[in-house]
């Protein structure tokens, strides 16, 4: 435990056990840990969903299917359920985002997962991206919505309305210099 320490105090990022002799001291270590810690097996199951779902996504933009980009939607989702903290995990919800929306055409589930990768990482290279991506994703959603409403009285609010507001107000606040705004 002390290594450990040692490690994160150093600038560690993460740590990768490698062997699963010290499984109780590993389980330790990741209770009172900060960064990410993955134990053998960990490691070995999050670069495989990690692959997998990349291998699906290349495939659905190579061939246009829509079924390999709904496998690589499931696989990214798995992945973030298992690894929300790891180093991808931002990439990957970012990559959920870009599928549903310009893919599967899922706005509603797209605004959502890009939320989560600008919030994951709110300086990263995809979010402002992401936050553009999820108004236009829940201004689509709001569309449809009024499109069902009736007669001459407004359409009340909902939760997608909720969603857009917080989607403008991330955007105004990690850009605020942004001459769209």
């Amino acid at each position: 435990r002390n290594l450990t320490r040692h490690m994160i105090g150093g600038g560690a990022e993460g740590i990768l056990f490698t062997c699963s002799a010290f499984r109780q001291v590993i389980d330790a270590c990741i209770a009172e840990s900060e960064v990410p810690i993955l134990k053998p097996n960990d490691a070995m199951i999050e670069k495989a969903l990690r692959e997998q779902g990349l291998s699906f996504h290349e495939l659905g933009q190579r061939d246009g299917r829509k079924e390999d980009f709904g496998r690589a939607v499931a696989l990214y989702g798995v992945y973030l359920a298992a690894f929300p903290s790891s180093p991808e995990a931002y990439r990957l919800q970012f990559y959920t985002g870009e599928i549903l929306f310009h893919r599967l055409g899922r706005s509603s589930e797209a605004g959502e997962a890009y939320m989560a990768a600008a919030q994951l990482n709110p300086k990263g290279e995809f979010t402002r991206d992401a936050l553009y991506n999820a108004i236009g994703a829940f201004e689509r959603v709001r569309e449809g919505e009024i499109k069902q409403c009736t007669g001459d009285a407004p359409c009340p609010e909902t939760e997608n309305d909720k969603h857009f507001s917080r989607a403008i107000e991330l955007y105004a606040s990690y850009f605020p210099n942004d001459p769209d705004l």
